[in-house]
């Protein structure tokens, strides 16, 4: 669905609209991600676990309703099994782009450095920090606005200072808030809120990236390529994964879990270098346009 949805959007809006749409739909998501779990929890008092799963179900199927009703011209199947079914040509054509190559090396490496620092974090706040689940939670859910912030940042800005700087941009301020985490010490008045502002910083750091990279990806691959760059992105992403958790168990059992926190910040903000280092940084919207 996710490939699918994607590579949708270039078919049903304008290039020059394609920034716009996808802050539109990552605020959807923030949204989602934010009432979600409240409005689950609310269900299972009300109805019930078992009902509440099926009235997520039916929202799925209104979901796929919506998606149906959808009329726009989209490029026509390609049928050929040559090169691996167009495996071949959408990596070569992803080689070629270097700034799609800075874009999807700096997901995975957030994927490896990211999925350290949230199988780890949670653990040091509660066993370290001493702070309780109960109020942890109440803590993700305040920080939970730093995802409206980021899609407010996004639309207002990166039309001023160009999509390639505000996504590297994004991303070196992503990895700045997540120093929040290992740098909170002290009586729990104090630590509290540097952690619930490092997490704010953080997921707008995160909306900001997110619509950039995509935008970029969707202006710069023409409509045939729009799925295979997609799946591209999806499956490097997802493979830095499991790396990053085997790593912050091995980290954390190794050094502890406020060095680990310390080392996988760091790596994270080094790894905005290869959206510089690809030419990332300079691409403009209105370069991709005409592309």
């Amino acid at each position: 669905f996710q490939i699918g949805y994607r590579s949708l959007l270039p078919s049903v809006v304008q290039k020059s609209e394609i920034t716009e749409a996808n802050s539109k739909l990552e605020f959807a998501n923030s949204s989602a991600g934010v009432a979600g779990p409240a409005g689950m929890g609310l269900l299972v008092q009300l109805v019930t676990a078992p009902f509440a799963l099926v009235a997520g179900s039916i929202l799925y199927l209104f979901s796929a309703v919506f998606f149906v009703a959808i009329r726009s011209e989209e490029p026509d199947p390609e049928h050929s099994q040559k090169n691996g079914g167009g495996v071949k040509e959408g990596l070569k054509y992803f080689w070629q782009q270097k700034p799609l190559v800075g874009i999807v090396g700096s997901s995975f490496l957030f994927g490896i450095f990211g999925t350290a620092i949230n199988a780890m974090a949670g653990l040091y706040m509660i066993r370290e920090l001493g702070i309780n689940p109960a109020t942890l939670g109440v803590m993700i859910t305040v920080g939970g606005a730093g995802l409206f912030l980021g899609v407010f940042l996004t639309s207002r800005y990166t039309s001023r200072i160009g999509i390639g700087r505000a996504t590297t941009i994004g991303f070196m301020t992503a990895a700045v808030g997540v120093f929040g985490i290992p740098l909170a010490a002290g009586p729990l008045i104090l630590v509290v809120p540097i952690i619930v502002i490092g997490y704010i910083i953080t997921q707008a750091g995160l909306v900001i990236y997110n619509v950039g990279g995509v935008s970029i990806r969707q202006s710069i691959a023409p409509g045939r390529l729009q799925a295979r760059l997609t799946s591209i992105s999806v499956v490097v992403n997802a493979s830095g994964v499991p790396v990053g958790g085997l790593a912050g168990g091995f980290l954390a059992e190794s050094i502890g879990l406020r060095p680990t926190l310390f080392l996988c910040a760091a790596a994270l903000l080094a790894a905005s270098s290869s959206l510089v280092l690809f030419r990332t940084w300079s691409v403009r919207l209105s370069e991709t346009e005409s592309a």
